[in-house]
């Protein structure tokens, strides 16, 4: 038996639905979200993400709910236009949250990271393969109070040294540390 066209459309219909978030319930092992279609119906349901990415959308975000039969769906691909970056151009890709801190890979190579307060590495070692500038200090050994560049600088090119003839200190080094003292 064919099913017109029209009547097959309307099934669909039915079973792919736009969506808003009302609520999220992040506790366990797939994360479920109360969602309300465009027509008012309340559905709770799985909102399944892609592997090795997560995140937990506020509510009123956008939707795709999946409907199998009257009880049983998923939603897919939510979006929230409150948050999202715009003008990126094509090909870019960015991570991004509701407080403006984002990752955007921009084209020609550049990763720009933006973060309000701070960026943490938890490893034992970072390496780069080209050199590291910083607008403000670099410093060494923080948790133990440790030392800046600039109070490096500043400690090299003071120090003096014994005479090994007459035991008297030596000048300053003659070559400076370099650089600004900032």
């Amino acid at each position: 038996m064919i099913i017109p066209l029209r009547k097959l459309t309307r099934k669909i219909a039915r079973k792919v639905l736009r969506c808003i978030l009302v609520l999220s319930y992040d506790d366990k092992g797939i994360q479920r979200v109360q969602t309300k279609t465009l027509a008012g119906d309340l559905f709770e349901v799985p909102r399944l993400q892609e592997y090795g990415f997560t995140s937990r959308p506020h509510e009123g975000a956008e939707g795709v709910l999946l409907m199998f039969d009257e009880s049983n769906g998923l939603v897919l691909g939510v979006d929230d236009k409150r948050y999202r970056l715009k003008n990126l151009a094509h090909g870019e890709v960015a991570l991004y949250d509701d407080e403006g801190t984002t990752i955007h890979i921009k084209r020609g190579g550049n990763i720009q990271v933006v973060a309000s307060t701070k960026i943490s590495f938890n490893t034992p070692l970072a390496e780069f393969s080209g050199d590291i500038k910083a607008k403000g200090n670099i410093k060494d050994h923080s948790d133990g109070g440790g030392f800046s560049m600039k109070d490096m600088r500043i400690l090299y090119d003071g120090h003096v040294h014994g005479e090994n003839d007459n035991g008297g200190p030596t000048d300053s080094p003659s070559q400076q540390f370099g650089g600004s003292n900032e």
